[in-house]
């Protein structure tokens, strides 16, 4: 039985739009699908989540997989409808063996990193290496005391639905009482469009009824998962109604509420003392919005609100309060190892890291983690005291030297048994936390050989340099406009039609490059505004934002403008899309000397 059809059949009527999507994704690379290319992949995708018995609500994950391999060097017109499709089949595996542990990007850029290196565009070996990739990740699983089911591993409607279909696959339950259960959940959607109209209606928009419908999908999840057992869980579907679980559901959901705005208080009492704009927008504000307007009874699966500050470990596929729960844990985790070093260390560390990428570290998208975790266990290679983040030229040759002679596994075992090291000195007991660190591992190791290979061991590990390099342009930091100039600024721009006098407002008002970044985010610009907007702007300060767009990819050493574009193309933020946009209308001259000048100029604060 094909189940639930409610889902599978609104996948099949959109089948055309899906075609449509891919074909429009594929249009920033010279490797344009065809409609039967589309059709092709979409299919191959059916029998891939088939196969491994997952559920996949949109196509993003295909998009992200043409984004991220499009100006692939190995593929090419006679390969790259069936590069798409392994790689396709490849993502859902990694998916299921790492348990959705990891995240949708994290998985992407592993993928990515193996395909374009160690493999060298040979699916046979990226093959060979994701199944030794998750056995290993498997392995460091098993080490600890794994949780059965665990709230970071829900999706979108992902556990009822995979229940009932397994279940009448094995003929544990029989396809009427499937069925049954299916419209019992519709029965409930009245209701609630009953209840979230006030009684007034009996209709509403279909956006609305899908969300509603979401809710009540996400609050039944919700309550299956906490019984910790797939048996008993579908004895609770057979056993009680849908509108009984539903209410468990939500008794569950506002305990779990209660829980997280604990944990944010645990979180929000011991966080670190830096100075990251993102991190401290997180907490201060992103979280308490996401308390403030989160419905437990109409919009459960909502999220509301997004977090700018990164986590290492962050699957952006888990929604509403779970998510939230999840990510202020990982935060608490990594917030607990960070503790372990002075905040005086911690802060000159990152100071050195922006200097090291050439960017201002206090308002790029870092994870403070990372950066402490990676120095911390090199720095105990080097034999530097307990508590000491920083590392000398002097001691990073000598790094270097003895890496580059090393054979892979030992730089693994090295690696392991500094951490090991660094878990004993600190007295770091939580087995959370432990098993936290153990995961991070295997990413730290496929940076390093990569790194290694590519000659960029610095793009790992910050150095402590006694003399700071002399760039060409030094920026200082501009004068910023207060909350009221800011809004008043705001209002004129909305209030003006004309993108050539937008840009005029803009150019004359804004002097700091926070004040220039708060209004691209600020949604008061329409396309050819971007345009205007960006014409008035000299080299120098379109290298800067150069650097804030593609900071990432310069931090890895790439500093080809083009490919940085294509690597770009599926960005989320609109004025960065705009921003790219407008570069690649820029003459190859322009392009050149904007390039030259990405490592001549560092920057506090950019003065227009």
């Amino acid at each position: 039985m094909n189940l639930p059809n409610l889902f599978n059949a609104r996948q099949g009527l959109l089948k055309n739009t899906y075609v449509e999507e891919l074909i429009e994704a594929s249009k920033e690379s010279g490797l344009l699908l065809t409609i039967e290319d589309a059709k092709k992949i979409i299919n191959e995708r059916s029998n891939a989540l088939k196969n491994y018995g997952r559920v996949d609500l949109n196509f993003e994950v295909t998009k992200k997989i043409i984004g991220t391999f499009d100006i692939s060097s190995f593929a090419n017109v006679e390969n790259y409808v069936q590069i798409l499709i392994e790689l396709q089949d490849l993502f859902y595996y990694l998916r299921n063996e790492t348990e959705d542990r990891i995240s949708d990007q994290k998985i992407l850029e592993l993928m990515k990193d193996f395909f374009e290196n160690s493999c060298e565009g040979s699916i046979q070996l990226l093959v060979s290496r994701i199944e030794e990739f998750s056995r290993e990740f498997r392995s460091r699983l098993s080490s600890t005391d794994k949780i059965r089911i665990d709230l970071s591993t829900l999706g979108n409607r992902q556990y009822t639905i995979s229940l009932l279909r397994k279940s009448v696959k094995l003929g544990i339950l029989k396809g009427e009482a499937a069925i049954k259960i299916q419209r019992s959940i519709m029965d409930l959607l009245k209701e609630q469009i009953i209840r979230y109209t006030g009684g007034e209606n009996s209709s509403v928009s279909e956006a609305t009824a899908e969300g509603l419908l979401n809710s009540i999908l996400y609050t039944i999840d919700f309550y299956l998962i906490s019984i910790g057992n797939a048996e008993r869980a579908l004895l609770e579907l057979k056993s009680n109604s849908i509108s009984e679980i539903f209410k468990s559901g939500i008794e569950l959901l506002n305990c779990c509420l209660r829980e997280t705005k604990r944990l944010y208080e645990k979180v929000k009492k011991h966080r670190l003392n830096v100075d990251i704009e993102a991190y401290n927008s997180t907490i201060d504000e992103g979280i308490p919005i996401f308390f403030e307007k989160y419905n437990v009874i109409f919009g459960a699966q909502n999220t509301i609100v997004s977090v700018d500050y990164p986590l290492i470990f962050d699957d952006m596929q888990v929604k509403g309060i779970a998510y939230i729960k999840n990510y202020l844990k990982n935060l608490e985790l990594e917030n607990e190892f960070c503790r372990n070093y002075q905040d005086e260390e911690i802060n000159k560390l990152l100071m050195n890291y922006g200097k090291m990428c050439k960017l201002n570290h206090r308002i790029e998208f870092i994870n403070i983690f990372e950066v402490v975790i990676n120095n911390a266990i090199f720095s105990n290679i080097c034999s530097n005291k307990m508590g000491i983040l920083s590392i000398s030229e002097q001691q990073y040759t000598k790094l270097y030297i003895q890496l580059k002679g090393m054979e892979t596994s030992l730089i693994k075992e090295l690696i392991i048994s500094s951490l090991e090291d660094l878990i004993n000195n600190l007295n770091i007991h939580n087995t959370n936390l432990i098993r936290y660190l153990n995961n991070y591992l295997l990413f730290l190791e496929c940076r390093i050989f990569n790194a290694l290979e590519h000659n960029c061991l610095d793009s790992v590990i910050v150095v402590d340099h006694h003399k700071d390099k002399q760039y060409g342009v030094v920026f200082d930091e501009g004068k910023r406009m207060n909350t009221k100039e800011f809004k008043i600024m705001l209002d004129r721009i909305l209030n003006c039609s004309n993108g050539a006098e937008k840009a005029e407002i803009i150019y004359s008002s804004v002097f700091s490059l926070q004040d220039y970044i708060d209004l691209l985010n600020g949604d008061c610009l329409f396309e050819d505004d971007y345009t205007y907007l960006f014409s008035k702007l000299g080299e120098i300060e379109l290298t800067i934002l150069v650097k804030i767009v593609f900071f990432e990819e310069l931090r890895d050493g790439d500093r080809n403008i083009s490919l940085l574009i294509n690597k770009k193309s599926d960005k989320d933020i609109q004025w960065e899309k705009y921003f790219c946009e407008f570069l690649q209308m820029l003459d190859n001259n322009r392009i050149i000397r904007i390039e030259k000048l990405i490592d001549e100029v560092d920057y506090e604060e950019l003065i227009f």
